[in-house]
């Protein structure tokens, strides 16, 4: 069985190099466009360039996230920019587009692709369906049980990838739009403003009940001690977190190294080390079937540190603390008050009131602050500056990780060599000048020891280097340092060589049988007496929730069923939701894909027909004007327009949780909350699944003048 490969994040270069020094396997980051961390530093094309030849001489991977919808005016540059990563020997691309994935499956026949959780892959079908498109790897979505996992193990022969620390997203991943309805900040566009973590005041039949409730907010995902139980179960744990610090990056690599390895290791220390550098809580998460009321942390979004104690006495401008844990001078705290407030410490005062530089736990101090605190106020120590410098070390560019085994052989009237053998097997052998006869001054093994070891400015350092020599010869120093520098980077040409990308062209032009539907409207309903409304009108299809149809025979009905489900019955008019509706299709009938495919461009209309679908629903982030030019852009390659649909009047489902927010109140029905800025939004438990949907209080409203050139 191969190992589990640890699987880390980089939004800046440090973070990885501290991630590859505390000994991750391979990163994932970004460039400045494209990726689902936008507001992260990321990377240009050229550090990228760099980077890879970094991570490659030290035999560790690296994704690019290509994790967003791509609008149609993106395309050509999206192409120019994977193919200069594929020249400069990317690993893989870690997609959400499935319009995307189409067009990078047929480019690039030798790259790795990785659908992203934001595909949310949470069941087998789908899987499936991933693989028969192309995929190499699937990233499960953070809403799988483990008990899924091995059925998707023990039925699909693909790699398969999950999230073990760091953030968690309230909604299923590529189905929030909270984000982008509300801010203008599309999260399926990396630009989430992470309205989840906003507070919330909670009404029940127009009464508060609950007022800045953080009800949305999420616990960290930490699952160090039950990592062990995905062994054989996947390819690879992955760690988030481009958003973070240095400290958080290397500490978390290096405790699920630990992890990982089959080495005994203290669990309790790591996890204490995890929560210094951030949580906001910790959850094992939906993975080991987390309890809801443990997965939300609903007092506060923020890092919660580690506990330091209480404030036992306020006398301005100091407070009295007795310690629960150790403090040094320039931590950061954040004492709970009225209101939060932090800061750095620059002064600790003993029981004598003597400056001293730290203090242990259950020692008496005082610290000064010139906030208003009280008696028994909270105090979190949220930067331990201890820790963190000790973290610091695995920031050195060069740091020493690759062995090498060397052998130097010198005899007079000889050509020197030097023999390298590295812990991948690469092996190189390098001449050099010829050694003299030197009676007088011969170079001794220590000499050449010396000389030959001082590898300098490279990861490299040597496990062992045997010195063979008659004791009699001379060289000059210049040409020992000239045969370890061509030796070394010869061995380094090895390491992060390649094989030569393969770039295809791509025609897409008339592959479709052109299938007219006209123009057609439809109408979504919900409960019995919608549809009997609904019934009684002109509207050329009539989709319906499975389970309320009634008796009456009507062709116009097609059922849809809950957008998260592992069990569907495709009849010969279908509503799909999601990629998993591809593997029990019946592509003879009409198959309609709905807004849930988030439908970006005109390759995702593609994908859609490609795989049987005859009508194409967009995505309800999509404008009306960017509408018309991907309908134009598809024209333009096919000849004819695809029959597509967009939602011109209705609710806004915002999210899509598995988690029931609502978990604590024991009557849910007819609660409603509103934000700081008095919005409005409804949240509906979906009695026939176990989701809970987030709707806007404001319904959609399209301009129908523009859509009307919609076939």
């Amino acid at each position: 069985m191969n190992k589990i490969e640890l699987l880390a994040p980089a939004g800046k270069k440090e973070a990885f190099i501290g991630a590859i020094n505390a000994g991750a396997n391979a990163i994932y980051l970004a460039g400045k466009r494209f990726g689902a961390r936008g507001l992260a530093e990321n990377f240009t094309k050229e550090e990228i360039v760099e980077l890879i030849s970094y991570a490659h001489l030290r035999n560790v991977l690296v994704y690019i996230t290509i994790n967003t919808l791509i609008m149609e005016n993106e395309i050509e540059d999206l192409l120019d920019y994977t193919d200069f990563l594929v020249k400069n020997n990317v690993d893989a691309f870690i997609i959400q587009d499935i319009g995307v994935l189409l067009l990078l499956r047929k480019r690039y026949k030798n790259i790795k692709l990785h659908a992203s959780t934001q595909m949310n892959a949470y069941s087998l079908n789908q899987v499936k369906a991933l693989k028969k498109l192309g995929v190499d790897r699937v990233i499960l979505s953070r809403e799988v049980s483990i008990d899924e996992i091995k059925k998707i193990k023990n039925n699909v022969d693909i790699e398969l990838e999950v999230f073990v620390h760091g953030a968690l997203c309230a909604s299923y991943s590529g189905n929030c739009l909270f984000s982008s309805i509300l801010s203008n900040r599309s999260g399926n566009r990396g630009f989430c403003a992470q309205s989840c973590r906003l507070p919330f005041s909670i009404y029940q039949d127009n009464k508060i009940i609950d007022k800045n409730i953080y009800l949305l907010s999420l616990k960290d995902l930490m699952t160090l001690e039950y990592i062990s139980k995905l062994k054989g179960l996947v390819d690879s744990v992955k760690i988030e977190g481009r958003l973070r610090s240095n400290e958080y990056v290397i500490q978390a690599v290096s405790s699920y190294k630990k992890a990982l390895s089959d080495i005994p290791f203290d669990k309790n220390q790591e996890i204490d080390k995890l929560k210094r550098t951030f949580n906001r809580g910790f959850t094992k998460g939906n993975m080991f079937n987390e309890k809801d009321e443990d997965i939300f942390n609903q007092e506060r979004p923020n890092h919660q540190g580690v506990f330091l104690g209480t404030v036992v006495e306020y006398k301005a401008p100091y407070i009295k603390v007795i310690l629960q844990d150790e403090i040094n001078l320039k931590d950061g705290i954040r004492i709970i008050s009225n209101e939060e407030f932090g800061f750095h410490i620059d002064e600790i005062l003993d029981i004598n009131k003597q400056s001293v530089r730290k203090a242990k736990p259950r020692e008496t101090i005082y610290l000064y602050t010139k906030f208003h605190c009280k008696k028994g106020d909270l105090i979190l120590k949220t930067y331990d500056n201890k820790l963190s410098e000790e973290l610091k070390s695995y920031l050195i560019k060069d740091f020493k990780m690759i062995p090498l085994v060397g052998t130097i052989h010198l005899y007079a009237n000889k050509e020197i060599s030097l023999t390298l053998l590295d812990d991948l097997g690469n092996k190189v052998i390098t001449l050099g000048a010829k050694a003299l006869e030197s009676i007088t001054k011969p170079l001794l093994k220590r000499d050449i020891f010396n000389q030959v070891s001082k590898l300098g400015n490279t990861p490299f350092y040597f496990k062992e280097l045997n010195i063979n020599t008659d004791n009699n010869s001379f060289l000059p120093i210049k040409e020992l340092n000239e045969l370890r520098r061509k030796a070394i980077e010869k061995i380094t040409f090895l390491r992060i060589k390649r094989e030569e990308p393969v770039i295809n062209d791509i025609a897409f032009k008339n592959r479709f049988d052109k299938i007219e539907l006209g123009n057609k409207t439809s109408i979504k309903v919900n409960t019995k007496d919608q549809l009997q409304i609904a019934l009684q009108s002109d509207f050329d299809y009539i989709y319906y929730k499975d389970g309320i149809k009634s008796d009456e025979a009507d062709d116009r009905l097609i059922p849809f069923y809950p957008r998260i489900t592992h069990s569907k019955a495709m009849n010969s008019k279908s509503i799909l939701s999601d990629i998993g509706d591809f593997v029990n299709l019946k592509k003879e009938g009409l198959s309609i894909a709905d807004k849930y495919f988030n439908c970006y461009n005109s390759y995702s209309i593609e994908c859609l027909l490609l795989n049987g679908v005859k009508r194409v629903t967009f995505s309800d982030e999509l404008k009306p004007n960017e509408i018309i030019k991907v309908l134009d852009s598809f024209y333009l390659r096919n000849s004819f327009y695809p029959n597509t649909e967009v939602m011109v009047y209705g609710p806004y489902e915002l999210m899509i949780l598995k988690n029931n927010p609502l978990h604590k109140y024991k009557n849910q029905e007819n609660i409603y909350i509103k934000d700081l800025n008095k919005n409005s939004y409804f949240l509906k438990k979906d009695k026939n699944n176990t989701t809970t949907i987030l709707y806007n209080n404001k319904n959609l409203l399209n301009d129908i003048t523009v859509l009307k050139r919609i076939p």
